[in-house]
Order: structure tokens, then sequence, then C-alpha cells
């Protein structure tokens, strides 16, 4: 039993995981594509890592080196995903913007 909850948690902690049920999630509320080259993920730390970042949308585009999350692991166990810090390394960002001052996406 400890073995199969050993795996389990080694599974939500990949960044497979992350890629196929995660990142869509993401994708879909911030209406970016995004890739990424890694993709870390730490279940104890409440910490998802985006390493070479490419994200666009529209007219609006986005790469990091490295974008971080800190999120509360137990609200997101309970479907809040609440994000409690997001960090940019070396980040390259066009930001378009319509006149009543939100972002420029593909309508989602």
């Amino acid at each position: 039993m400890l073995a199969v909850l050993g795996i389990f948690f080694a599974y939500l902690s990949s960044g497979t995981f992350i890629q196929r049920h995660v990142l869509p999630i993401i994708e879909e509320r911030t209406n970016f594509e995004m890739e990424a080259k890694e993709i870390d993920f730490s279940l104890v730390a409440g910490k998802l890592v985006f390493k070479e970042l490419t994200a666009h949308s529209g007219p609006s585009s986005l790469y990091s080196e490295e974008l971080s999350i800190d999120v509360d692991i137990i609200e997101c166990a309970n479907q809040n995903f609440l994000i409690e810090e997001i960090k940019l390394k070396n980040c390259n960002a066009v930001l378009a913007f319509d006149t009543a001052g939100n972002l420029k996406t593909d309508p989602g």
C-alpha cells in the first residue's frame, strides 16, 4: 500500500501530470497557449516551475527563462486555485491592451 501511495505522489509531482492535467487549466483560464521545455512540481512545497516558458495569445506573448508559481496545496485540493506568489526570471513580455485597458488575447 505504501509503495502504491509513493508511486501516486511521484506521478502527481511529475512534469507529465502537470503537462496533461494542470497546463490545460492554466491555458483555459488565461487564454494563452503555453509551452515549456521542462516542468517541475513539488507537491510538498506547493511550487510549480516552468523552465523556458513560451506563452502567446493574439498580439500578446511572453518568454521567461523560468516562471515559478507558489500555490496553496490545501486550497488546490478543494479546487480553489489560490496563487500565493508568481516569479519570473529573465522575462520578455509583449502585452497588448485595448482602449478599455483589457489585455488583448485570442478568445478562449
